[in-house]
């Protein structure tokens, strides 16, 4: 009779661990083709009928009742699974809003926390703060100084992975209190979108204050790629010589910069891929159950800022950390000259800001930038074309210096531990020191007169009414 109890107990432990093999191979299934993943609501489910069904056989009333009440809790599980991955996967980022011409933009009037922590050691962990206009905040600004600093550019602008107090237009601020200073980053952006804002006033409310102005544009050479789809924002095409604006990138158009050649490429790595023994399958498995349960929808409802850290050997095995730190993926392999659309974005935002704010467009050039995989791929054209259109430039090595060619050296010599102008490996936007940095050094060609203000025309009447356009 023992034995018999042993055995039935063995075949339902066997029975158990099998029955969630199956639930978790459908959960993969699932957010394969399906694009969701929820392996406590399967659990949940299994657990609730196997008890109901336990309690309709159940011969007495006190253990009917006690399977029912039991299974209450998986149930409860299910529905709070099911609800909570609804509620998270709807979640709007408050930082970001749809924009008819842009794509996207910033979301005026908000602030919220960002944080990163790999492998229990805390990246960042700041707020980031917009104002009324849907600007990066820029701490302490002298609003009532109708001479103007503007910058525009990407996060690095922005100041993705930095507090508002560590942006480079806070460090402006610092540096030239006169000035009302303005960032115009918006991360993920480049020169097409300061064209587009431009081209459409859709600056106008913080413009409209200025009198005077200073035009700064932060570039990056992967600014490149998003003018020409990578990323969602704004589409320009030369057509016969104009350079005009074609709506935004489709997904289509951006998928092609992600694309691996996969089919080819996929297929080579099933033909090649060594068999695998029965151990080795079992310990795939288990650690794919072990990602899986990782996650619970209800608990990061309740605790979203007590997430678990991320792990580095997970990270590497990203696209993005191919090089062993975070870059931009480098997939299509462009050829660029001087005739490329990026160029012609950066020429007709020029030409508008002479035109309409009688102001000319400088630039702070980061070369050989680790953010992208190319690093100094398209360092030689980028400065030979900005030379030849007669647009004044400074290099983040001549800004810096022989501290950001040591950081350099130390990337090429495969030291990734060690940035001083940069956040992490984990994220290679720049941190305080470098926007402090070259904050320093544009203050310094503003104060010596290298680079200077220009006046309006008429101030009174060259912006359109700030009230009926702006952040739209």
């Amino acid at each position: 009779m023992l034995q018999n109890k042993w055995i039935k107990a063995i075949v339902w432990i066997i029975g158990f661990i099998v029955l969630m093999m199956i639930l978790l191979k459908l959960d993969r299934l699932c957010l394969r083709y399906f694009g969701f993943s929820m392996p406590y609501a399967w659990i949940g489910g299994a657990f609730a009928i196997i008890l109901l069904i336990c309690a309709k056989r159940a011969t007495s009333q006190g253990l009917k009742l006690a399977f029912i009440y039991i299974a209450i809790v998986p149930i409860c599980v299910v529905i709070s699974e099911g609800v909570f991955y609804y509620k998270i996967q709807n979640k709007k980022d408050i930082l970001i809003q749809p924009h008819k011409i842009l794509g996207y933009a910033l979301a005026p009037a908000v602030s919220e926390k960002g944080k990163l922590i790999v492998d229990d050691k805390v990246i960042y962990d700041i707020v980031y703060t917009h104002n009324e206009n849907a600007l990066r905040l820029t701490p302490n600004n002298n609003t009532n100084s109708r001479t103007c600093l503007n910058i525009y550019g990407g996060s690095f602008v922005y100041g993705a992975g930095v507090g508002d107090s560590d942006t480079i237009t806070a460090y402006l601020q610092k540096n030239l209190s006169q000035y009302n200073v303005k960032n115009f980053g918006i991360s993920a952006a480049g020169a097409h979108q300061m064209l587009a804002r431009l081209e459409f006033d859709l600056d106008s409310k913080e413009l409209g204050q200025c009198d005077e102005n200073i035009f700064i544009y932060e570039a990056i050479p992967h600014h490149i790629y998003r003018a020409k789809g990578v990323l969602k924002g704004p589409k320009y095409e030369n057509i016969n010589g104009e350079i005009i604006y074609q709506g935004t990138f489709s997904d289509e158009e951006q998928a092609v910069f992600w694309r691996k050649d996969d089919d080819i490429e996929k297929n080579k790595i099933i033909e090649n891929k060594p068999r695998q023994s029965f151990i080795q399958r079992m310990a795939s498995t288990l650690k794919k159950t072990k990602d899986q349960l990782a996650e619970s929808y209800t608990r990061e409802y309740f605790f979203p800022l007590i997430k678990p850290s991320l792990k580095s050997k997970n990270l590497l095995e990203g696209d993005m950390y191919e090089d062993g730190f975070f870059a931009n993926v480098d997939r299509i392999k462009l050829d660029i000259t001087q005739d490329d659309i990026y160029f012609d974005i950066i020429r007709q935002a020029n030409k508008i800001i002479k035109e309409k704010y009688n102001a000319k467009l400088y630039v702070i050039y980061w070369d050989y930038d680790m953010h992208a995989q190319f690093l100094d791929k398209y360092d030689e054209v980028v400065q030979t074309t900005l030379k030849n259109d007669g647009i004044p430039f400074y290099t983040i090595s001549e800004i810096i210096g022989d501290d950001y060619k040591e950081d350099l050296e130390r990337v090429k010599n495969g030291d990734f531990e060690h940035f001083k102008y940069r956040i992490s490996r984990w994220d290679t936007h720049p941190n305080a020191l470098a926007n402090e940095k070259i904050a320093e050094f544009i203050a310094t060609q503003i104060k010596n007169g290298t680079i200077k203000p220009s006046r309006l025309h008429n101030p009174n009447t060259t912006h359109d009414d700030p009230n009926k356009k702006g952040q739209e």
